[in-house]
């Protein structure tokens, strides 16, 4: 489990209540729970965008000539799955993000 999602889970768990009939109603999230949330979500858009530039210096040699003869080379002699691992990564982050933000609006996306 990712370490903010452990987190935030904490957060959300220790703010729930119970009514007398033992449904469990979750109470309204914390501040701290947004601003996580928020701020991870940034994060994981900062990796997409920085997927997209360094997918497209891959892609296309010829905009690596503004590029020093020691970092063409680092683009020459990557693998194409790293830029595969690496869109999952980014991709699955922003909606796990998107994710936290819909449950702290009351959505039920798994039980």
């Amino acid at each position: 489990m990712c370490p903010i999602r452990a987190i935030l889970t904490i957060i959300v768990v220790e703010t729930k209540t119970t009514t007398m009939y033992g449904e469990d109603n979750p109470a309204k999230p914390p501040v701290l729970f947004w601003i996580i949330s928020v701020i991870a979500l940034l994060w994981n858009l900062m990796g997409c965008f920085q997927w997209f530039v360094e997918y497209n210096f891959w892609k296309n040699p010829a905009s690596r000539d503004v590029l020093p003869e020691a970092m063409r080379g680092l683009y020459d002699q990557t693998p194409a799955w790293t830029y595969v691992v690496f869109a999952l990564a980014v991709i699955t982050g922003v909606l796990g993000c998107i994710g936290l933000l819909m449950e702290s609006h009351g959505h039920q996306l798994y039980s």
